[in-house]
This record gives C-alpha cells, sequence and structure tokens, in this order.
C-alpha cells in the first residue's frame, strides 16, 4: 500500500522582513507515514508554534486535506499525484488526511 510521507518542520525566517525561506530546518522535523487508502486517513502528527511548514511526499495519486479536524475526500482539497511533493504552512494543531484517488 501506498503512503503520503508528511515532514512538520521550521523554515528559515529573513529576520528583518520575517519573510518565510523555504528551507526546511532538519533539526525539528518530526516524520510520519500515512497510508493512501479508500477512506480518510488523519495523521497523528500535528502543527506546532515551532513545526508550522508541513512536507508531503505522494507515493501515489491522492486528495490531502489540512485542518484541525481534516476529513479528505475524492475530488475535494488538493489532489496530489504520485511522486509529487508539496509545501504548506499550517497553524498550530493541523494535520493532513489522506484519501485514494
Amino acid at each position: 500500500m501506498a503512503n503520503i510521507v508528511v515532514t512538520f518542520t521550521d523554515a528559515q525566517r529573513d529576520p528583518p522582513s520575517e519573510l518565510i525561506i523555504p528551507l526546511e530546518k532538519g533539526s525539528v522535523a518530526d516524520t510520519e507515514n500515512i497510508a493512501i487508502g479508500a477512506t480518510s486517513t488523519a495523521g497523528s502528527k500535528t502543527a506546532a508554534a515551532d513545526k508550522r511548514i508541513v512536507s508531503i511526499l505522494a507515493e501515489d495519486e491522492c486528495w490531502i486535506m489540512i485542518g484541525a479536524a481534516p476529513t479528505a475526500v475524492a475530488a475535494s482539497g488538493r489532489k496530489m499525484s504520485s511522486g509529487e511533493r508539496l509545501q504548506f504552512l499550517c497553524e498550530v494543531g493541523e494535520k493532513v488526511a489522506c484519501i485514494q484517488v
């Protein structure tokens, strides 16, 4: 069974502007695998104050949803292709859910 690989981390910030630079900090990475199945599956890891960037790698096509109590629904949310990697800025307490295409 294919998974999505979800990593919550922080990003470098440019202090004068607080601009977020898309460079992950490995020292605060928190990763989990979530199985892509016929029903929505949410991960257990959540965004924290020091881990608000989520990087998602899809091993197969799927739909994802990010939120405090997310439920992924086919044809809703964000579709990911097999092998695609995306990054999102999350609010504290949010997690990721996925469902197969």
